[in-house]
Formats: structure tokens, sequence, C-alpha cells
């Protein structure tokens, strides 16, 4: 049967080898259908759903460092089981005990959870496993029916034949079930007490003085020439034919009545179990939430533990299309590939600054390109499947809505494909796929075929990926490409750093720059003979000479354009940082004169209160004054209190009031008199010099006729 062809997405994982990380990820988890779960994790491009993972494994990893995992008990998985119960159909025992260790954990962990929330909810922000946990149930009813009548160890002693069956239905289940099992030991004791009287009986007939229990029957071993002396069933002969296994049949008498009492016992177990079923089957729907809400802590810690061992960080993720503010398109900081020793992976940064969507890789076999290509596309693979990262805080990503790699070498021997036609039909795929933005992964994109053609259509595609606003990382040996990388607006070049001293890789990246291969350097090191190398050197001829002239050339032109961006950014940042300074010292210092003009409008609100409710006590004193002394006394505080407010306190706030024309005067009319801040009668014209005489009360005074109103 002819194998069938895998998907692209397929290939992907496949080649970044994500398989493995899922293996070494369920390794962590108790439960094997979560472990199953684990190894069917796929990225996702949900970011709801990568979110809230996220968060879990956040408060999982920040639970564990705090507190420690909690303690698991495993179970098997209870769907067929549910089905079964949903369907109002028995259990047996084992799947009774499975769910009977289902409500313990639940309490266990409920139990966990109490113990240590309040220092939980000190330390965690995230309420995310707080949900799951409150959301468990105890349910302590459905746990005592099945801890009444089932218990777990290896029992033997209500059994005929060595039960290796760990979970049994206790003697007390039933007292029918206990009157079984004991008569059935009865039977039994009476069995090997019938073959020790047989064996004393007969034992010049015997080849050894004891019994053996050979294909379920009991039996002794009886000499050739004695065989007709035991009367009972004929089992077998000896290998040495000297002698037969026969079980007597004043002991198969007693066994056959044990068998009866077995199968009465087995019927009573049934009726039992039942009985289980049946009192457990409301709890049917909780039962099934612990289950799920179990499974997923298994799920969540799992995750978490994996983190913590392999010291995985939280990704930042950026929308490419409404995050004006970051600085980067993506930004993996010391990124680290999983599946390399850790005692000999270098970290690698490996960043798109922002307005770039390729990334071209170039440098020497063995530098590491490889490698950067599978690291970013493992972090992306990682981080949309809902976990950590293995880079330092603050990476970030996009979310894409595909991950796609062509790496390696694809030569189908079944498919009759050579290496650059396998390497077509991935990117053909690729392309005929593309929706949204996507994270494109290509190794040595163009090669497998004559330089020339493979660079020119290498170019053609990174333009047309460019064009549709795709995330690419390509490997490439090809000097065109390496043109392309650092003249086209929107692509970096990033070398595989070579050490020229040593002849060796660092394994570390320089973004902004492109690398030769080193081949010649490699041969070298390798100990390839110093005159096929120099011979080497004679043959490239003056255009491949050129071309690396030019690159280089580039390199360095590109070298002072990102060292003058850096600098220009650096600037536009500290004039940023001093504009917000500014602006913060500007807001506390408007706060400071704001709060000091309010609480001296306030002390000078108290204040003239004050006076006025002195000065009303006064004028009250002016209404009753029984002489014009007295009278001009309190005028007199008046006009102390008038100077000490700096004010006319005489001069009452009346907006809109007309002043009485002095030729309007009269004799007998009542007027407000602002000199006084009373109401007075006139008793004369106003003399030469405008003065008005008035009476305020009993007494007579003097006032300027324009400090008359109209009341």
């Amino acid at each position: 049967m002819r194998p069938m062809r895998e998907t692209i997405q397929e290939k992907t994982l496949r080649a970044l080898e994500f398989s493995r990380i899922k293996e070494q990820i369920a390794e962590f988890s108790y439960l094997e259908h979560v472990k199953k779960q684990i190894l069917k994790l796929t990225p996702t491009s949900d970011i709801s759903y990568i979110n809230d993972e996220i968060d879990l494994v956040d408060e999982g990893v920040k639970r564990i460092n705090r507190i420690g995992s909690p303690n698991f008990i495993k179970f098997s998985s209870i769907d067929y089981s549910l089905s079964r119960l949903k369907n109002k159909l028995s259990l047996d025992k084992y799947e009774l005990w499975n769910i009977r260790e289902i409500l313990t954990l639940a309490i266990n962990m409920s139990k966990y959870e109490g113990k240590y929330r309040a220092e939980l909810k000190e330390a965690l922000s995230s309420s995310s496993l707080y949900e799951i946990f409150d959301k468990l149930e105890v349910l302590d009813e459905a746990l005592d029916v099945i801890n009444g009548s089932l218990a777990y160890g290896n029992i033997t002693e209500y059994t005929l034949y060595t039960d290796s069956e760990p979970v049994y239905v206790k003697d007390n289940a039933s007292s029918i079930l206990s009157s079984l099992r004991k008569k059935r030991k009865e039977k039994e004791s009476s069995v090997y007490k019938t073959l020790d009287s047989l064996i004393r009986k007969n034992s010049s007939k015997l080849m050894e003085d004891t019994w053996t229990l050979k294909e379920g029957h009991y039996c002794l071993m009886v000499r050739l020439e004695n065989k007709k002396d035991i009367q009972g069933i004929l089992v077998g002969q000896s290998q040495s034919r000297q002698s037969f296994f026969i079980e007597p049949y004043e002991v198969a008498d007693i066994v056959n009545e044990i068998r009866k009492i077995e199968s009465d016992e087995e019927r009573e177990i049934d009726n039992i179990l039942n009985d289980i079923s049946q009192k457990i089957m409301p709890y049917a729907l909780n039962i099934e939430n612990n289950y799920n809400l179990l499974s997923k802590i298994d799920f969540v810690f799992a995750k978490s533990e994996y983190s913590i061992k392999h010291k995985l960080t939280k990704p930042n993720f950026i929308n490419l299309e409404n995050d004006p503010a970051s600085e980067y398109t993506l930004n993996l900081i010391n990124a680290r590939h999983l599946l390399i020793d850790s005692a000999a992976i270098v970290p690698q940064n490996i960043y798109m600054k922002k307005g770039i969507r390729q990334l071209i890789i170039t440098g020497p076999n063995t530098g590491g390109k490889t490698v950067a290509l599978k690291t970013l596309g493992l972090c992306s693979l990682l981080a949309q499947s809902g976990m950590f990262i293995p880079c330092s805080d603050n990476s970030t990503l996009p979310i894409f809505n595909k991950i796609y790699a062509d790496i390696g070498d694809e030569q189908s021997i079944e498919q009759s494909l050579s290496t650059f036609s396998s390497h077509m039909t991935n990117l053909i795929s690729i392309i005929n796929n593309l929706e949204g933005t996507n994270l494109i992964l290509l190794d040595e994109l163009g090669g497998g075929t004559d330089p020339s053609e493979g660079a020119a259509l290498a170019i053609s595609i990174l333009k047309y990926l460019l064009e549709k606003k795709q995330i690419v990382a390509a490997t490439t040996h090809y000097p065109e490409i390496k043109i392309y990388a650092l003249n086209e607006e929107g692509v970096s070049p990033c070398a595989c750093e070579f050490d020229n001293v040593t002849f060796a890789p660092t394994y570390r990246l320089i973004i902004g720059t492109a690398a030769g291969s080193n081949a010649l350097s490699i041969s070298k090191r390798l100990g390839l003979k110093e005159e096929l190398i120099e011979d080497a050197k004679k043959g490239l001829s003056k255009d491949e000479n050129n071309l690396f002239d030019i690159i280089n050339k580039l390199n360095e032109e590109k070298r002072l354009i990102e060292k003058e961006k850096e600098e220009i950014t650096k600037i536009k940042r500290d004039a940023l940082i001093l504009k917000e300074t500014y602006e913060t010292s500007l807001t506390k210092f408007n706060e400071q004169k704001n709060e000091m003009v309010n609480k001296a409008r306030d002390e000078a609100k108290a204040m003239i209160r004050n006076t006025k409710a002195q000065i009303r006590e006064t004028l009250k004193e002016i209404e009753s004054a029984e002489s014009i002394n007295m009278l001009e006394k309190s005028r007199g505080r008046l006009n102390d209190f008038n100077k000490e407010l700096g004010e006319n306190i005489f001069t009452e706030e009346r907006e809109n009031k007309e002043v009485v024309p002095a030729d309007r005067i009269k004799v007998g009319m009542r007027v407000y008199a602002t000199s006084l801040g009373t109401t007075c009668e006139v008793i004369s014209l106003p003399d030469k010099d405008g003065i008005v005489k008035v009476r305020l009360g009993t007494f007579e005074t003097r006032s300027h006729a324009s400090s008359l109103q109209y009341p």
C-alpha cells in the first residue's frame, strides 16, 4: 500500500521535531490520558486560548516555586465508565475503584488549595487556577459508598487461588458475601487436611511427601507402579515417566463444592457492584466534572514543571498590524534549542526590528544557521501551543496564522523526487496556502540545482513573500541572495559568527550583516592540504571575487547605517525620557501650586466668615445703641475690621443696586446707606457738601449722598 503523503503542516512539525518536545513534556504528567493529550498538542492562532493557557502555566510555575506541586493519585480515563453510568449500566470493581481515586484526589486537591489559599492570594495576581480548584466538588457520599465495599491490596486469605488483582470486594460488603467466604474458607481448610491425611497414609506410594497444584487440580505425585492404588483424576505424567499427577476423588469432591461456592460468590459480587453503581449514578455529571478538572490540573502542572526544569519564560505577544509602540517584529532574547545539550548550546538573540519581515541567515556549514531556524520555529510552536519558551524574559513574538518549515534533505525515493523537487513541492504548497501572516522557515532556499538559477528563483520567491507581508527566515550560501538582503527594504541580513583565528564557528548570530561561507577556512581547519586550498583560491573567478568585495562593502555600509540608526534611536529615546520627566515635574508642580492656592483660599474664606460674623454682632449693637457715643464706638470697631480685611466691609455685595440721585433724595424716604451697611430713613436733604442726615433706629447720624442706594 502506497504511504499517505504528508501535509506541509505535518512536515513542519516533523522538521522542527515538535513531537520530541511534547514527549518530554508528557513525562511530567501523572495520567496516561493526559500524556496522550499532550502528545496531540498542536499550535493555534486563537490568541484568547493561547493567553489563557499561558496564564495557567504562569500561575502553575509560581505555585510550584512557592509551595511545591500538589500530590497526585494516578487514575485512568473514565470516558467509557461515564458512558455506562449515564446509560444506567453497572461498572466492574476496577472502574469503581478508578472513580474512587478521582473522588479522593478531588478532596486532596481541595485541601491543598485551601491550606495555601491565603498565601497564594497574596503572592499571585492571576486567578485562573483558583477557578479550576474552586470548581472541584467534594462528593463524600459517593466516596463512602465505594469505600464501604471495596478495598485495595493483594488479598489471598479468602481466595482458594492466589489473587494478584489488587482491587477486591470486602467481606462485609453484604451478609451473604460474608457467609459464602466463610464457607469457602472452611472448605479450603478441608482440602488441605484431606491432602495431608492422604500423604501420611500413602507415603510409600508417592514420589514426594507433598502435593502440587497442576492445571487447577490438587495432585499427589504417585509412583508408576502404584498408579492404581490411589483413586482419583489422572491429570498428567512427569517428564521422567516415573510418576503420575493424580487428584484424589476425596479432594476433587471438596474442590467441586468450592467451585459452587465461588460461583455463588461471583453472583453476589455482581449484585454488590450493581448496587454501588446504582448509588453513584446520580453523581455521574459531578464525577465527570472532577475528572475533567483534575485532568486539566495535571496538564497545567506538567507544562509548568517542564518550564521550570528547562528555565522557560513567559512570552509576550505583539500585534503586527496595530502595535505602534513596539520596536520589533519579533525579538527572542538568548533563545535556546531544547533538544541540544544545555552545556553545548550557545544562546542566540534572534530578532527583526520594526518594519523588517525577512531575516536572511548566512555563514558556514556547521555554523548554526539551521539551528537558528529551528530555534525560531520551535519557540513559535511552543508559544502558540500555550507554553513558555526557552528564552530570557521580555521575549516577544507575533501570533502567526500558520508556521511553515522547509528544512533538511527532503529527497524522496518513494516519490521519485530529487532534493530540489522535494523542496520546490513544499514551497508550492506553502505559497498556495498563504492566508494571514505566517512564519515561513526556509533552509538553503534555491539549493539543489544550478546556483545561478537557484539564486534567481530564490530571490523571486523572497520578493513575492515580502510583498505578501509574510515573516520569513531563510538560510543561504548564495552571494546574490546576500546582496538582496543587504539592499532590499524590509529585509535584514544575519551572519553566523565565525572566528577567523580559530577557524571555528561561535554559533552566535550577528543581525545586520552578511557572512561568507568560509568553505576554504573550514577545509583548512579540517586538515585539507595547503596546496589544494591555494589552488582553489586561484580557481575563483574575477567576478566571484568582485562579488565578495561588493558584499563586504555593503556590509560596511549597512553597519554604518545601523550604527547611525541606533544613535538616532538613542537620541529619540533620551529626548522622550527628558520630555516625560519634564511633563511629570510640571504636573507635580501644578498639583502642588493648586494645593497651596486652594489652601490659602480656604484659610482666607474662613477668616472672612469669622470676621463677618463679628461684624453682624457689631451691627446688632448699632441697631440697639442708646447713645451716639456707643454708636461711634461700634463704628470704630467696624473700621478696625475693615482695615484688617483690606476691604470695605461696610459694602455689602449688592449687585445691580441703583444709587439714589441727589436731586431725588426726599425727607422720609427709606434708603440703604452703604457707609453704614444697613437701611435707614432720610431726615434732611443733602447740604452743599452732599451730606445727608439719616435716622438709624432712635439715633441720628450723617452719610454722604453718594452712599445712598434704593433699598
